[in-house]
């Protein structure tokens, strides 16, 4: 009995041993947390558009959308497709995208962001600064409209004159009222003139010309001036004569 309690003795003392040696591991101190990861960096490219999203300081204005980032194609979507701050928002008609004819109403068709520009239809207009209804050809405006004041006709010749422009009537003062490029032609003012080939101071009755000046060869007296100056006048004066008086041309008519 003696061996047997001594055996068992020393089994117990091991188990308590390696017990013991269990809880001084277990015990040996508090254990430290991992440290924080290190996040992934984020995706510069979201849409693979090619350009960089504005979480890595980029300039794509959406980067969930591919079609939309500096220098894509523009359309009239409500949407600021190249990302310039400016959307194109009317896709309601066919006739409107870019490159669209652009035409005179009020619509940007193009959609370049101006109303009628370079528009089909535009209408060339003179400023009519005398009011006669003929404008200044140097003073031309291009658009869709009509200024108050202009006109469409650019034949004034001179546009400070209301008594000068096409189809005005000629005077003899030098100018040219009806801008035709001749001065002074046809004014019903002027003298009638007739030809005097044989320089005896009597014109031709059916050679009459009007011209405010005298053409060469011709006098303003006709031949039948010519038949009454064959009787005897006052003073032996004849008719046509610059000498003639009043009296004598009465005198002559009588």
């Amino acid at each position: 009995m003696r061996l047997g309690s001594v055996f068992f003795l020393l089994l117990l003392s091991a188990g308590c041993v390696s017990g013991s040696a269990t809880d001084e591991t277990e015990d040996s101190g508090p254990v430290m947390p991992d440290a924080d990861p290190v996040p992934d960096p984020p995706d510069c490219d979201v849409d693979g558009d090619g350009v960089d999203g504005p979480q890595c300081s980029g300039l794509d204005c959406d980067d969930t959308d591919a079609g939309r980032h500096p220098g894509a194609e523009e359309v009239c979507d409500g949407t600021d497709n190249d990302c310039t701050g400016v959307s194109d928002d009317d896709d309601s008609a066919a006739t409107i995208h870019p490159g669209a004819v652009e035409t005179c109403d009020g619509v940007d068709q193009d959609c370049d962001g101006v109303v009628d520009n370079d528009a089909v239809g535009l209408l060339t207009t003179y400023a009519d600064s005398d009011g006669d209804g003929f404008g200044d050809g140097a003073a031309a405006h291009v658009g869709c409209d009509v200024p108050a004041g202009n006109v469409f006709s650019d034949a004034d010749c001179d546009d400070a004159d209301g008594g000068v422009h096409p189809g005005a009537t000629e005077q003899c003062d030098g100018q040219d009222q009806d801008c035709d490029g001749e001065v002074d032609e046809s004014a019903p003012s002027a003298p009638l003139w007739f030809s005097d080939g044989d320089g005896d101071g009597y014109g031709v009755s059916g050679s009459a010309v009007r011209a405010c000046d005298q053409p060469v060869e011709h006098v303003v007296v006709h031949a039948e001036q010519q038949r009454l100056a064959r009787c005897e006048l006052p003073g032996d004066r004849v008719l046509g004569s610059p000498l003639l008086s009043a009296e004598g041309r009465r005198a002559a008519a009588t």
